[in-house]
């Protein structure tokens, strides 16, 4: 595990922000949720993940795995992408 703050900013396209903003829709027309709300959290809490990428534990892939990413660059890593809202209450469907 390593920690990378590169005093990186998360920039996130509009075109992705769009995207974001029409997956509560999709989440709710597809009965993923039955409630705005959820699904609205969903997509917050995505968002909330993605601006702190920077500060959070990072990951080294396995050599296997480096060896099928390597068209991404070298020396690359992952992070674990955890809701803070999850609730056993909310319903999958």
């Amino acid at each position: 595990m390593q920690n990378i703050n590169r005093r990186n900013n998360v920039l996130i396209p509009v075109s992705i922000k769009e995207y974001l903003l029409d997956l509560t829709d999709t989440l709710l027309e597809k009965d993923y949720y039955s409630n705005v709300e959820y699904a609205d959290m969903l997509v917050d809490d995505i968002l909330d993940f993605v601006y702190t990428i920077p500060e959070i534990p990072h990951y080294r892939l396995s050599p296997i795995t480096q060896k099928r990413f390597n068209r991404y660059g070298k020396d690359l890593y992952y992070v674990f992408f955890r809701r803070k809202t999850s609730s056993p209450d909310i319903s999958w469907g």
